[in-house]
């Protein structure tokens, strides 16, 4: 009995993570648009840039160096992410309401990717900035 209950235990543990992870309950690291703006300008990044809005905001503009991956499409695009699953990824957005950024870093995060982290303040604060953009 006792180890039934452990079982079932271990068995909810489980699922109520998973669950808690693919509601975007993960706490991924942030990264500031200054110091995003640092790892670029220093020639060698060592980040790989996400864009996670959709393929036409994307066109409009983006950060230099980014793809597009919208999170619907992230099974479909997940090819395009590098092949070293520990190479840092940043993922930006619509800005700090936007969600859209999260759900990709989850994917990432369920794809087997380790060093994930967002930009918040997203396209909207980086062009704010007057930091250079690709149009």
């Amino acid at each position: 009995m006792l180890r039934k209950t452990s079982i079932f235990l271990m068995v909810m543990l489980v699922s109520a993570t998973a669950a808690w992870a693919a509601g975007g309950g993960v706490a991924f690291k942030t990264i500031t648009a200054e110091d995003l703006k640092a790892e670029l300008d220093g020639g060698k990044s060592k980040v790989f840039l996400v864009d996670a809005r959709t393929a036409e905001e994307y066109r409009q503009g983006h950060l230099p160096g980014a793809i597009s991956v919208p999170p619907n499409l992230f099974g479909a695009m997940a090819g395009y992410l590098p092949a070293n699953k520990s190479i840092p990824l940043v993922f930006y957005c619509r800005g700090y309401s936007c969600t859209l950024s999260q759900s990709a870093a989850v994917e990432a995060l369920r794809a087997g990717y380790t060093d994930i982290r967002l930009y918040r303040g997203g396209f909207p604060e980086w062009s704010q900035k007057g930091y250079k953009v690709v149009r």
